[in-house]
């Protein structure tokens, strides 16, 4: 392959790398697996289905699963199917670490001006502002003064305070930057935040709606990534505890959700009592769910796993020849890999996690040129089973075990009564991180979830 070529290849195969579709080539780099798991897909139809009536909904999956990449290609759908999205990195503007719903909701309000105002100056054509009135909420403003008032932190690239979006901004940096500020704001405002955000609803984002009607929009769209990151009683403050607040939110809305938030009864329970009917907010459908799962790639992972091979076969060589079509592409394969077995291996070899694939190439990249040789290959898994190897405790053995002979998590993981879980936390803790770090892999179809061990343990 030309170097050219094959620096793309390289940089195209990099497992850290997401797809922004802000290129051509993320769009022809992306494959939909939509066939062989659950996909955002369902998200997009809903939105499209009820555009006025706002919705809910959450994206998890465990490392490597792809929710980055399918939320990015969610924004991009919905945004050429004329609704104005505003994407926003949690992790980029938040403190994970410490981070309650106040914090978010300036985050999700300070980006909703800023990115729709550009939005809307882009479809009239304009490189000054796209609303053309004036944004105010007496009730946010209170809020607003109180935080900024407190923070004795300079904001040097903050220098226009008379401007609500900028008033936000500065509120999201102090509130990031300052841990004693956030405890003192937050017992405040806690009572407060049901009014706050219906006074918002009301002096914000039922003035912005006219005008994205204007420009031909259908709606508005907060698609909100990485909160996935938040430990897990987090998670369940901030889902569980305040779900009810964050759909009183007069727009779309669309979160990462932490894996592990599923594997408690009772978020299961507050999602089961919701789709009956007896949510809070009778003005905004009951959040929808999808879990990304691993592909099956293997006789005995649930699904078709020939069709699994197939699409992380077709997702490697997409990014050695963009331009070409799935047939041609497979008449350069033997430009990639010195036989077919390998790429096959290859695709067997990660389990189905794409993030995993993407891993091995890129490891036999860093050795030699292409095409990948089966004894590269070998290298690469050699050396990534003895780092994994040595991690794994006893205790871990055991339970990598258990799912090996089962293929399911033990009844503790669930902890059906709060006796079971404070008696099995350890146990349910400890089979979660065996997930997270991608020892033990999840797959779906349509009778559940179904556990595997990673094959690179497999391997002698």
């Amino acid at each position: 392959m030309e170097l050219i070529k094959l620096s793309s290849f390289f940089t195209a195969c990099n497992p850290s790398q997401v797809l922004t579709f802000n290129q051509a080539t993320d769009r022809q780099y992306y494959l939909d697996f939509a066939k062989l798991r659950r996909s955002v897909k369902q998200f997009r139809r809903t939105i499209n289905l009820s555009p006025q009536k706002p919705t809910c909904h959450y994206l998890s999956g465990f490392p490597g699963s792809g929710k980055t990449t399918e939320l990015n290609y969610l924004a991009m759908e919905l945004a050429h199917q004329n609704f104005a999205v505003v994407a926003i990195d949690a992790a980029k503007h938040l403190n994970l670490a410490d981070l309650e719903l106040v914090d978010l909701l300036l985050l999700i309000w300070w980006q909703i001006v800023g990115q729709v105002n550009g939005q809307l100056a882009a479809a009239q054509g304009s490189s000054q502002s796209g609303m053309d009135l004036e944004l105010k909420s007496d009730y946010l403003d209170r809020f607003l003064i109180e935080v900024l008032e407190q923070s004795a932190i300079d904001l040097p690239e903050v220098n226009n305070f008379n401007d609500l979006g900028d008033r936000l901004g500065a509120a999201v940096l102090v509130m990031q930057r300052s841990g004693e500020l956030r405890h003192q704001i937050r017992p405040a405002w806690e009572p407060k935040l049901k009014s706050l955000i219906e006074a918002v609803n009301q002096d914000l984002l039922a003035k912005i709606k006219p005008l994205l009607k204007q420009n031909s929009l259908k709606g508005l769209v907060v698609i909100v990534d990485n909160l996935d990151r938040l430990r897990s009683a987090q998670a369940q403050q901030l889902f569980m505890a305040k779900q009810d607040l964050l759909q009183l939110l007069s727009c779309h809305l669309v979160l990462s959700v932490p894996a592990v938030i599923y594997f408690n009864p009772e978020f299961n329970s507050i999602q089961t009592t919701q789709s009956l009917g007896a949510g809070a907010n009778a003005n905004k459908t009951q959040p929808e769910s999808v879990v990304l799962s691993c592909l099956p790639v293997a006789p005995d992972n649930p699904g078709d796993h020939n069709q699994g091979l197939e699409l992380l076969g077709q997702m490697i060589l997409a990014r050695a020849f963009p331009n070409l079509t799935p047939s041609d592409r497979l008449g350069q394969m033997h430009e990639i890999c010195d036989r077919p077995q390998t790429l096959q291996r290859l695709c067997e070899l990660s389990g189905g996690n794409t993030q995993q694939l993407l891993q091995y190439i890129y490891g036999c990249l860093q050795r030699e040129d292409l095409p990948i040789r089966q004894n590269t290959l070998s290298e690469v898994i050699r050396a990534l089973q003895s780092n994994l190897l040595a991690t794994i405790s006893a205790v871990e053995k055991q339970r990598l075990d258990y799912v090996r002979q089962h293929h399911r998590l033990p009844a503790e993981v669930y902890g059906r009564s709060p006796e079971a879980r404070d008696a099995k936390q350890d146990v349910r803790a400890g089979y979660l991180d065996l997930l997270a770090r991608s020892l033990l892999l999840e797959y779906a179809d349509g009778q559940g979830f179904w556990y595997g061990v990673n094959p690179v343990l497999e391997l002698n």
